[in-house]
């Protein structure tokens, strides 16, 4: 992203009368993407990362709850709610 913001012609193209046809030409306005358990997990990750960023007080918070979880049903078996699990925290 840097790159692009260092070149003149970027700045140039966002004051173009037709910027939001343009934009509006590009993903994902102009196509849909099947949208996976996982992929939503990877958001939530983000989400996560941003909130923990925000405070050193609460930064890794999500993770260690998360992993301390995974550490107690691990080894009760309880493959099946891992990633229920997973997702609560």
């Amino acid at each position: 992203m840097a790159e692009l913001g260092a070149k003149p012609a970027f700045w140039v193209s966002l004051s173009r009368p037709d910027i939001a046809d343009i934009v509006f030409t590009l993903p994902p306005a102009s196509q849909s993407a099947p949208v996976t358990e996982d992929y939503l997990d990877d958001i939530a990750r983000a989400f996560a990362a941003v909130i923990d960023a925000k405070s050193p007080f609460t930064a890794g918070y999500g993770a260690r709850i998360t992993n301390g979880w995974m550490a107690k049903v691990t080894p009760m078996g309880c493959g099946a709610i891992k990633s229920a699990l997973k997702r609560a925290f």
